[in-house]
């Protein structure tokens, strides 16, 4: 126990030195006088275990602890107060502000030494447990993952195409995102979970081309009127089947950005697009993504009914549709970054 370390608060010199005491020879224990002293403390290192006066001046424990429980750097830091209170009213407001226990003064050290031991015990085996829930948790997230990839490779072996257009359109994804970051456009909706759930979901923007027939699909010409309007329902196909796999999933996320993504990006920054003809950012950021990559790959790849596009000719065609079919800052992100595009367009197959 002797590397944990307890950072006690308390305004009276005399009860520090009783807690030093009392705790050293198990603990590293760090003393202030003050509430502010306490927040300066945390500033410079957080401790394991803080106990914390209720009653003191200029900045009462009550302040204190709400200042650590508002803070995301700190708010998981266990909190026992030391209070002379003995009445309910007080521990119940403790209990309820989110410390996990509390202790009587004057201190008695085989109580003192036993609550901070248990409470110690207690953070240890929760870490100890969180670390196997997030290993579980990680587990799962590679299943879902190969389980989502192999359902999307079934689809693209229906649709005519040469193979590797999940994989292409995934690391096209990947591109944009990370120029996006990195020009920090889009930032308060770039967060570290969203480019990687981007990512993941990916796989998923097609998964409705699965209900649609194959002479549809495979069709070497042109679609009719009527051929097309079938094509076109694989969005609602495809938000359908992800309702069925991943609604329930704990990752909302997840769930929520592969929704998007499949059923919004065939959707046109101009307006024209389908199934709802939304305009501009009223298209989830994830689906405007998503269609810079689908439509590149389109034509750049052979299919049934066409031979592949130049590279840089494609190219030419996504910069001259920004702005009308596309999201002109993702197009942009998407053209910074045109060298290793052309590379995975030549090495994803």
């Amino acid at each position: 126990m002797d590397n944990k370390m307890i950072l006690v608060v308390d305004d009276d010199k005399l009860n520090l030195s009783i807690a030093e005491d009392i705790l050293n020879k198990n603990y590293g224990v760090k003393s202030v006088l003050s509430g502010p002293e306490c927040l300066a403390a945390l500033e410079e290192d957080l401790p394991d275990l803080i106990l914390l006066d209720l009653v003191m001046p200029k900045m009462d424990g009550y302040e204190v602890m709400d200042r650590i429980r508002s803070n995301p750097g700190w708010k998981h830091i266990p909190v026992i107060f030391l209070t002379a209170s003995t009445d309910s009213a007080t521990e119940l407001k403790c209990l309820e502000m989110g410390a996990i226990d509390f202790i009587g003064k004057p201190f008695e050290p085989r109580i003192m030494l036993r609550r901070v031991d248990r409470s110690i015990e207690l953070l240890s085996f929760q870490r100890q447990q969180n670390q196997i829930i997030e290993e579980k948790v990680k587990e799962l997230e590679k299943l879902k993952y190969e389980f989502t990839r192999k359902i999307a490779n079934i689809v693209e072996g229906r649709d005519g195409s040469t193979g590797g257009h999940v994989q292409r359109t995934c690391e096209y994804v990947r591109v944009i995102v990370e120029e996006l970051k990195r020009d920090s456009v889009y930032s308060d909706l770039m967060t570290e979970a969203f480019c990687e759930k981007m990512i993941m979901s990916a796989i998923l923007h097609d998964i409705g081309k699965i209900k649609i027939s194959d002479m549809i699909l495979n069709k070497p010409g042109k679609l009719t009127q009527e051929e097309f309007a079938i094509m076109k329902e694989h969005v609602t196909f495809g938000t359908e089947m992800i309702d069925d796999l991943l609604k329930t999933n704990q990752d909302n996320e997840y769930y929520q950005i592969s929704r998007e993504i499949a059923l919004y990006h065939h959707e046109k920054w101009a307006g024209g697009g389908y199934p709802f003809n939304l305009r501009g950012t009223d298209i989830p950021l994830s689906a405007r993504i998503m269609a810079v990559s689908d439509v590149y790959d389109a034509l750049v790849s052979e299919r049934c009914y066409k031979d592949p596009m130049p590279l840089e000719q494609a190219l030419g065609v996504i910069e001259d549709l920004a702005g009308t079919h596309f999201d002109p800052v993702i197009v942009q992100a998407f053209l910074n970054r045109r060298r290793e595009i052309e590379e995975i367009s030549r090495n994803f197959n």
